[in-house]
């Protein structure tokens, strides 16, 4: 079996220099770009990337300057960068590059297989491509697996990922506690895999019958991953049996309040029913934005732990900026399916 394509981005905003990279690249990497840092943050928050190259150029700021926004970032600081300097005119480049954090600097033009090849030996040291990647997308099945009977668009999984990731981050997390937490939101709702599509799928209100039955799904979905000992998992496990609870015990399935909640399931909380007012679903169309902060801001103290809903409302720029990165990705997808169709 061949190995997974490490995933990289390029930050360029020259489309002469992107597509010279890119022919060069594509062959060994998956490529992404971005036309500036906040891009590649939105990138970074729903994919797992190996390294980053940014250009020189890339901004009106000095490579310092360049490097310390991306740093600043949760989801970037612990990704690798190089500084990829295409017109050969800064000699000091590479000593400010280096002081400023950038693991290599690289002066173009240069060959094909010379890119390439540093590219690679670059990556060997800095992570395991492989198992990595494996570990992701076993991560993206279980998610989406709780989802595959019910009509939730399949980045609603990551889009819930990414709003959890940006609250922890507000609540001072470290980058390993953002990236278990980030896994561990996806698989919130594996337990819907063991509720009949009819329920899932219902354009109406459930019945009393039907809401308990839809309700088992936080102990199904905490049965299925418990059964590692994975730290990942360990927490994915309880935020799919927690994640309904609620800051004032009126929550399910074992009505416990305040701190007795995990803070992991207390920020997923307040992911999920974010996404679930601003997404379509078959009873309901999508709240407009302004209604859905509202409506959390509201619930502080009752349904939600103040302090998460604090965090949530300070990321509210980041928070926005994932929900358009993840509409265009819809977008996308169904013009795609509708171009195979």
């Amino acid at each position: 079996m061949k190995d997974a394509k490490p995933h990289i981005v390029l930050c360029q905003h020259d489309p002469d220099v992107v597509r010279v990279l890119s022919n060069r690249l594509e062959a060994d990497f998956k490529v992404s770009f971005a036309h500036s840092i906040d891009r590649l943050h939105s990138i970074a928050l729903t994919s797992l990337l190996e390294l980053t190259l940014i250009a020189s150029n890339m901004s009106g700021m000095g490579i310092e300057q360049t490097l310390e926004t991306y740093k600043s970032y949760d989801s970037l600081k612990d990704i690798p960068v190089v500084i990829v300097d295409a017109l050969g005119t800064d000699f000091a480049l590479e000593e400010k590059a280096f002081n400023a954090g950038a693991v290599d600097v690289f002066q173009l033009p240069m060959s094909e297989n010379a890119l390439s090849k540093r590219l690679s030996n670059l990556l060997k040291g800095l992570s395991n491509s492989y198992y990595k990647q494996a570990f992701h997308d076993a991560m993206h099945i279980i998610g989406n697996a709780g989802h595959f009977f019910d009509e939730d668009t399949e980045s609603h999984v990551w889009r819930l990922a990414g709003i959890s990731r940006l609250i922890a981050a507000q609540l001072g997390w470290d980058s390993k506690d953002l990236d278990e937490l980030q896994y561990a939101a996806a698989m919130h709702d594996t337990g819907k895999i063991g509720i009949p599509s009819d329920i899932l799928n219902k354009p109406g209100r459930l019945n009393t019958a039907e809401w308990e039955i839809m309700k088992t799904h936080a102990k199904i979905g905490c049965e299925l991953l418990s059964f590692s000992e994975h730290p990942i998992l360990k927490m994915a496990a309880d935020v799919a049996l927690h994640h309904h609870e609620k800051w004032d015990g009126t929550g399910y399935p074992e009505g416990i309040s305040g701190e007795k909640i995990s803070l992991s399931a207390r920020i997923v909380a307040v992911a999920d029913v974010f996404d679930a007012l601003t997404s379509d679903r078959p009873y309901k169309k999508a709240w407009p934005i302004d209604v859905a902060f509202k409506a959390i801001e509201e619930d502080s103290g009752s349904h939600f732990d103040p302090s998460v809903v604090s965090a949530f409302l300070s990321a509210r720029p980041e928070v926005e900026a994932l929900i358009a990165h993840w509409n265009e990705v819809d977008v996308k997808r169904s013009s795609e399916r509708a171009h195979c169709d």
